[in-house]
């Protein structure tokens, strides 16, 4: 009983590390100005496949245009419900697709 203690004690102070790395990043990205000409570029390589050409239409069935920033940033970051992170991009890339997807409102 006391190694599952162990693991589990293991386990949430890995999952608050992760939580307080990826809010620090999205805080991070929120800072930064995006430049939509340059986040088209990256928007279409990378997300139109799943979120469509406008953002709203995509077979992720998602509007994502219509999300706020910091969900947003959290999302593209680190992933989740069918979606891989994208961790890869810089935060200057993930603000740059963010004002991008802005101009598609």
């Amino acid at each position: 009983m006391k190694l599952g203690s162990l693991l589990l004690a293991v386990s949430l102070l890995v999952g608050t590390f992760g939580c307080s790395s990826s809010s620090s990043r999205t805080t991070t990205i929120a800072a930064l100005k995006g430049d939509a000409v340059a986040g088209k570029t990256i928007y279409t390589s990378n997300c139109s496949t799943c979120h469509g050409a406008d953002a709203k239409t995509g077979t992720a069935g998602k509007n994502i245009a219509a999300e706020d920033s910091t969900g947003a940033y959290a999302q593209i970051v680190s992933g989740g419900g069918g979606m891989p992170a994208f961790d890869s991009l810089s935060d200057q890339d993930i603000a740059n697709v963010w004002a991008y997807v802005q101009t598609l409102k």
